[in-house]
């Protein structure tokens, strides 16, 4: 699930890069399913955290402003997944 979130982030950033902001959406949700399943499973150390980063995420989105959306994808979300998973 771990090398799964990282490699949706960066295909995230990649589509916003390229202005694909309709590709972003559904990887968005998919990313979104993806920190829901990790966060069942309490993969993630620092909840307080990640929940500070959703929120800036949905901040820019409302915002529209998708390169800021980009800059916390790559460094405030990606930094906080965890590197190994708990089975």
């Amino acid at each position: 699930m771990y090398e799964e979130i990282k490699e949706q982030i960066n295909q995230i950033v990649d589509s916003i890069y390229k202005y694909d902001i309709n590709k972003v959406m559904n990887l968005i949700g998919c990313l979104f399913n993806s920190i829901d399943v990790s966060l069942q499973k309490n993969e993630f150390e620092n909840v307080n955290s990640l929940n500070k980063v959703l929120t800036m995420m949905e901040e820019a989105m409302n915002n529209k402003d998708y390169l800021l959306l980009a800059d916390i994808l790559k460094f405030e979300l990606f930094p906080i997944i965890p590197n190994k998973y708990i089975n």
